[in-house]
């Protein structure tokens, strides 16, 4: 899993080497969150230098390797790896513009992929995170 060919565990160097020097860098310590103008986010943490942790995209522009970017219909996703469970959305900090989406996630090992759809079933973000055990059994739970 990956978005714009960012995945977990790659260093927060490579980040820069793909993408260049974000336009804001929150350390926060043990964690490091590079912010490419509210569009693309990557936050890192510390682990023998600092690592992905996770991914956000906002933007037309970045897409997972199935191809899959906001802007698309969700339909496209739902052809591929199949129908899930969507979840109320908590709408915090940079996503709270996204207030009223529905969160629909998929489960690969030990990550997420996350699909944040508006009420037209329009992708709006997307964000590959690390596996949430409570999310994971939930949505094991309703199958």
């Amino acid at each position: 899993m990956s978005i714009g060919g960012i995945a977990i565990g790659q260093t927060m160097d490579y980040v820069v080497q793909v993408y260049g020097k974000p336009g804001v860098i929150d350390d926060q310590g043990f964690f490091q969150i590079y912010n490419y103008n509210d569009l693309f986010v990557v936050t890192g943490q510390l682990n023998n230098g600092y690592k992905v942790s996770s991914v956000a995209s906002y933007e037309k522009e970045v897409a997972t390797p199935s191809g899959f970017r906001v802007g698309m219909p969700f339909s496209e996703v739902i052809k591929k790896y199949g129908e899930v469970k969507s979840v109320k959305f908590k709408a915090e900090g940079l996503e709270k513009k996204l207030k009223g989406c529905k969160d629909y996630t998929y489960f690969c090992e030990d990550a997420q992929m996350v699909f944040l759809v508006d009420k037209n079933q329009v992708i709006q973000a997307i964000r590959l995170e690390p596996l949430d055990q409570e999310k994971y059994k939930a949505a094991l739970s309703v199958r």
